[in-house]
């Protein structure tokens, strides 16, 4: 299997900002600010590989529905040596040599990357389903923004009930669910 090189293209905080308004510096001023939910797959008789799966189906079909582009917050900088020599230990062939790839091509400090294909998505899904490094998905075309994952259950953050009603279809259409609906009253369009 070839891998593409460069898949992830770095921005600048300025332009992270100017792009994404759904953001926050951690998960409590996220719940706190934001309307919320928890995205998961609740069929519990699955195996961990098939709800990965579904999560990995749904994430393609929202950057399909993002016109194909998206954000992600990767920290790949901010990690040793030993932190990376674990990190590797747990990825199979091929999603070591993606991480050996992305880590040769970082080539500035920023933590925020545009991913414009789906090259990567299998990657990040497995960083974050399997908690081995958390990265966080910011789509802007239809706001919405997923926190890394806490036992395979995803904090999803919006501020438009309609956009929230389109993931909603779509966790639906992979067997995933969006629950525990928060809805904050200020900033809900």
């Amino acid at each position: 299997m070839e891998v593409l090189m460069e898949n992830l293209h770095p921005i600048s905080d300025k332009d992270f900002k100017e792009l994404i308004k759904i953001r926050f510096n951690n998960i409590s001023d996220g719940f706190n600010t934001f309307s919320n939910g928890i995205l998961e797959c609740v069929d519990d008789t699955l195996s961990f590989k098939a709800k990965e799966e579904r999560f990995l189906k749904f994430f393609q079909q929202a950057l399909s529905l993002n016109s194909n582009h998206l954000i992600v917050d990767f920290y790949l900088k901010n990690l040793s040596s030993e932190e990376i020599l674990n990190l590797l230990d747990s990825l199979d062939h091929n999603n070591k040599i993606i991480l050996l790839q992305e880590l040769k091509n970082l080539k500035d400090d920023s933590v925020y990357f545009t991913l414009t294909d789906t090259n990567l998505l299998g990657f990040i899904t497995i960083l974050n389903t399997r908690a081995l490094f958390f990265c966080t998905i910011y789509f802007k075309h239809f706001p919405f923004t997923i926190w890394g994952n806490y036992d395979l259950k995803f904090p999803v953050f919006f501020s438009d009930i309609n956009i929230l009603n389109q993931y909603k279809d779509l966790a639906n259409k992979h067997g995933l669910s969006i629950n525990l609906i928060n809805i904050k009253k200020e900033g809900i369009i």
